[in-house]
């Protein structure tokens, strides 16, 4: 094995979102961005994750609807599992990433940077 390899863990590692330490996001985060939250507290979060693990059909299924847009809708959210290497999401479904990580955002805000490019290395670019 050379080094940086990564070596999995020997059984499924699980973390509970109350195990994780929460940090509130900085007073200039608000300053930048003065709109209100996806997420109005800490007790919708927590019915979020309830909903997100009791009901993950309808979970990701509303949230995708919800927030991309799709050009044929997906009739099934979800398919297979990481046991049989068969996982799928959304089937039946298209979207086009590009209109949904860019284009939507820059109709919405025709003044505002949707992409900026950051070199690796300060002389480039």
């Amino acid at each position: 094995m050379s080094e940086g390899d990564v070596v999995p863990a020997a059984g499924p590692v699980v973390v509970e979102a109350h195990q994780v330490p929460t940090y509130p996001p900085p007073t200039k985060l608000f300053e930048k961005h003065p709109s209100k939250p996806h997420i109005d507290g800490i007790s919708e979060y927590e019915s979020m994750y309830k909903e997100s693990i009791t009901e993950p059909e309808k979970f990701w299924g509303k949230h995708a609807r919800e927030h991309l847009s799709w050009s044929k809708d997906f009739q099934t959210v979800h398919s297979g599992n990481l046991n049989n290497g068969d996982n799928a999401w959304f089937l039946e479904g298209e979207l086009n990433a590009s209109y949904n990580c860019v284009d939507r955002h820059a109709i919405k805000n025709p003044d505002k940077a949707a992409i900026i490019y950051e070199a690796d290395e300060p002389n480039e670019g």
